[in-house]
């Protein structure tokens, strides 16, 4: 059961950083950093396979994907960030309902690498 989740929630991650961060860059003409980061970051954190070995290429491949976790954690947070200080809008609001899924499966793929 834990496996089908985790399976769900990196196809999710990789779905939102591919669909709604790189590709949208390319739909809307827009291309910024912060958004490359999150896409990247997403799509690797989802795409690198669990490592449950301990030689020396399976603890690369952990502490890549915790840092790609890492580095999108902190996209979200940076483009949280600029969205409420640039954007002054009367009832613009920040897309959370997708972001805060999004940071949540990151962090469930952290926890699942560091548990192992």
């Amino acid at each position: 059961m834990r496996s089908i989740f985790l399976a769900a929630v990196r196809m999710y991650v990789v779905f939102v950083a591919a669909a709604g961060y790189l590709f949208g860059q390319v739909f809307f003409g827009r291309f910024t950093f912060v958004a490359t980061l999150i896409g990247v970051s997403g799509v690797l954190a989802g795409v690198l396979p669990q490592s449950t070995g301990q030689g020396g290429k399976h603890r690369f491949v952990r502490g890549l994907t915790l840092a790609s976790c890492a580095a999108g954690l902190v996209g979200v947070g940076l483009d949280a960030y600029q969205y409420y200080t640039t954007l002054h809008a009367p009832g613009n609001s920040y897309p959370w309902f997708l972001v805060g899924l999004f940071a949540l499966g990151l962090c469930a793929i952290a926890a699942a690498i560091t548990r192992k």
